[in-house]
């Protein structure tokens, strides 16, 4: 879902903890904790696989983050243009 989409289905009370929703996506797309400093984040894979699976890369649409799909190595298999 993007942003957007989080964001209306809160407003329209869809969203089960929609404020903690909220909460944790905009700490994740900034790279921060809660109280806003600054956080790395690990994926549990080798840190040569890392850029593979960094936010709004590997072809993701600005605003979204595609998993689930790998390619025969493990990869992320890029999102369709």
């Amino acid at each position: 879902m993007s942003v957007d989409d989080l964001e209306a289905a809160h407003a329209a009370d869809l969203l089960k903890d929609g404020a903690d929703v909220l909460n944790w996506l905009h700490m994740w797309q900034n790279e921060e904790d809660e109280d806003g400093r600054p956080v790395t984040r690990s994926f549990g894979v080798p840190t040569t696989d890392v850029q593979y699976f960094t936010y709004n890369v590997n072809g993701n649409e600005q605003g979204t983050y595609r998993v689930g799909e790998f390619d025969d190595d493990g990869h992320p298999v890029p999102a369709v243009a």
